[in-house]
């Protein structure tokens, strides 16, 4: 019988021997120290010499000596948060920002099944990962508060209600949005909307009406789940439409609609180009998000884009700390007319 050999694990000076540097050198690139001032060759070279030998670092040394790992998880709540171009676009920036810091990152999209989110998070946690930062909510409020008391962890989110989060204030970008259009002499603002606790208030407060009147201005429809964003841009799309449609027939003259988002107002938009309405002028259009497409639509649709800039601020001043609170982040507001 041959007996089995114990494969040798590789190690920093493997990986200093074969690209001809020094152990602390080859530590302090792997590592992301800010010390460091080799140029961005030799951090490549390092890199991808550590890839081919299969070397990994030795985490679990690290935690039980309570030495920093200066890891941090990234979770996305959900795959189809990625579909979003603000979330897409604050992913690139916070990636950016943390490795210019010198952490190292783990990125974890969650799965639909809850049940199996507490155990994905406690393996980041073995794996090395000391601070969180979450797209969403990354698992039941009960489980992240236990694992931040019993392993020291700290957790901070984005677009989602924790007790240390940052979240964008949509209700203040509405508001604007829905301000512009009186300022314009809109006189009958209608809405083309699912149930949105903050596009409420702020039709409620802006238009001064009470939560019955609210109900009352708005064309109402559920939000369709899809699997693609190809399927979802069109569905949005064709939502708006319709409810555009249905909204006219039985007020024709509606001056100015607000929208859940630009894909739903695009919709609306290619309904009223069809019936001779000119948009910006017989109706004014708002909505949400300011994308590329809103951007570069050839009619008219004012909208609010989320402040990824102040919000990844915000995070890289918070993320480490273990009661950093909760952070509201004025949009900014597009006003096309």
């Amino acid at each position: 019988m041959t007996a089995e050999r114990k494969i040798r694990r590789t190690t920093l000076r493997d990986v200093a021997q074969s690209c001809h540097l020094s152990v602390p050198t080859v530590s302090q690139i792997l590592n992301n120290r800010a010390s460091n001032f080799s140029s961005e060759e030799t951090r490549r070279l390092v890199r991808e010499t550590a890839e081919r030998l299969g070397y990994q670092p030795n985490l679990g040394y690290k935690l039980m000596r309570g030495i920093s790992t200066k890891t941090v998880a990234l979770v996305i709540g959900h795959a189809n948060m990625k579909d979003f171009e603000y979330i897409r676009k604050f992913i690139f920036l916070i990636l950016e920002r943390l490795s210019s810091e010198g952490y190292s990152v783990y990125i974890e999209t969650m799965p639909d099944d809850w049940s199996k989110r507490h155990d994905i998070m406690l393996n980041l946690i073995q794996r090395g990962a000391e601070h969180f930062i979450s797209i969403g909510k990354p698992c039941e409020w009960e489980d992240l508060d236990a694992l931040e008391q019993r392993t020291g962890i700290t957790m901070m989110t984005f677009s989602s209600q924790y007790r240390k989060s940052v979240n964008v204030n949509v209700e203040k970008g509405v508001s604007l949005l829905l301000e512009h259009c009186l300022q314009k002499g809109c006189k009958k603002i209608r809405a083309v909307l699912p149930y949105d606790k903050d596009r409420f208030e702020a039709l409620a407060k802006v238009l001064k009406l009470n939560k019955e009147e609210v109900k009352s201005i708005i064309c109402h429809h559920e939000i369709p789940c899809t699997d693609s964003p190809e399927q979802q841009l069109e569905q949005h799309m064709a939502l708006g439409y319709e409810k555009t449609k249905e909204l006219f027939a039985k007020e024709p003259d509606t001056d100015a609609v607000l929208y859940l988002t630009d894909n739903f107002a695009i919709g609306g938009a290619n309904y009223l180009r069809e019936t001779g309405r000119v948009i910006g002028k017989d109706v004014r259009l708002i909505a949400f998000n300011n994308t590329l497409a809103v951007q570069a639509y050839p009619y008219p649709i004012s909208s609010v884009s989320h402040n990824l800039n102040a919000v990844v601020d915000c995070i890289m001043k918070n993320f480490t700390k273990r009661d950093s609170g909760i952070f509201s982040i004025d949009p900014i507001p597009h006003f096309r007319d």
